[in-house]
């Protein structure tokens, strides 16, 4: 089982209040589990089950130093150093790329700190960045253009001023908040996933040349690459992940 929030995944449990189960933390999974199905269970945060997934059978393969971002709802992210899948003493390290502050100066986040990336770039701030953005009240989306980002890449493609605005904005929080994440685990690979992939060919280059020009390491040193498992990332890695479980139990 993979959780958009913290998870222990030695003693198989949920650390923070889970949004859309409120009753989760308080379920013994592990026992349900073995009451249910008679077998071990494994739980693991799903944006750490999407880079095992890419690491194993996608678009890390081969490589032991990675970091995966996806980009949705949220920002969830997750690091491979040296081969082993970082966790920390809490369970936090890596996985909190969403909630690196990229804006000191900017809004309050879900998660009670200001300026995080996930609340100046992500699905469900975008209605808000929008009509913060200067000229929202003649822009598309104030006369009933859907407000998702297949809309501002697709009007900016076509040259609207005001989704063109927003765009960068966007591709900038983006881009800071994955070269923080370039600085803290010195990857050979960022892996992207997530619904905002379907504009890669916008979004990559300019992340891989805001890494080229802003990190202290040859031009391309570091890969930017879309998952190539965007759909089965986290089933193959949770696969992988059970795997590991039913071998020590």
């Amino acid at each position: 089982m993979a959780f958009p929030t913290i998870v222990d995944s030695d003693q198989m449990r949920l650390l923070y209040k889970y949004t859309k189960y409120n009753d989760a933390n308080d379920l013994d999974l592990v026992g349900w589990a073995k009451a249910t199905w008679g077998v071990p269970l494994a739980m693991e945060n799903d944006a750490r089950a999407a880079l095992v997934g890419e690491w194993q059978h996608g678009a890390g393969t081969g490589l032991d130093n990675l970091v995966m971002v996806t980009i949705g709802t949220g920002v969830g992210s997750a690091a491979l150093v040296n081969g082993r899948l970082l966790k920390g003493s809490h369970y936090l390290a890596g996985n909190l790329g969403g909630h690196m502050a990229v804006n000191f100066d900017g809004g309050r986040c879900n998660c009670g700190n200001v300026g995080c990336l996930e609340s100046e770039a992500s699905s469900w701030a975008l209605p808000g960045i929008l009509k913060r953005q200067p000229g929202y009240a003649e822009s598309p989306f104030a006369k009933g253009e859907k407000p998702d980002f297949e809309a501002v890449f697709r009007l900016a493609a076509a040259g609207e001023s005001f989704a063109l605005a927003v765009r960068e904005r966007c591709l900038e929080a983006w881009a800071t908040g994955i070269l923080n994440l370039v600085y803290a685990y010195d990857p050979e690979r960022v892996v992207i996933g997530g619904g905002v992939m379907h504009s890669a060919d916008v979004i990559l280059p300019f992340i891989q040349n805001k890494i080229n020009h802003a990190a202290w390491l040859p031009a391309n040193a570091v890969e930017v690459v879309a998952a190539q498992e965007p759909d089965w990332a986290g089933v193959l890695g949770m696969g992988h992940l059970a795997l590991k479980t039913i071998q020590k139990n």
